[in-house]
């Protein structure tokens, strides 16, 4: 039995995803999102100055790329909605 027998596939409805570009465009979840981000950049750039093992430095940056790259991912969730709204715009 495979992983994908066990936990069943959700997928969201086109409503759903026109809730979630209007969510993720929203300027406050983007300033927040953007927050996160420099945080985390921030916790990125102070790793290097503490007394860490390679082994634990290489695992931390590799948290933090996780998360940045998670961040990243939202916020153009709402990009991509906008640039595909203004192209239907344009071809009416």
């Amino acid at each position: 039995m495979s992983a994908s027998d066990l936990i069943k596939n959700q997928e969201l409805s086109q409503t759903e995803q026109d809730v979630l570009a209007i969510l993720y465009n929203d300027p406050a979840v983007k300033k927040h999102l953007q927050i996160m981000a420099l945080n985390d950049t921030i916790e990125l750039l102070s790793l290097s100055a503490g007394g860490h093992s390679d082994r634990d430095l290489a695992m931390a940056h590799e948290n933090i790329r996780g998360r940045l790259s998670t961040i990243n991912t939202l916020l153009s969730i709402g990009s991509r909605e906008s640039q595909s709204n203004a192209s239907k715009e344009n071809q009416s």
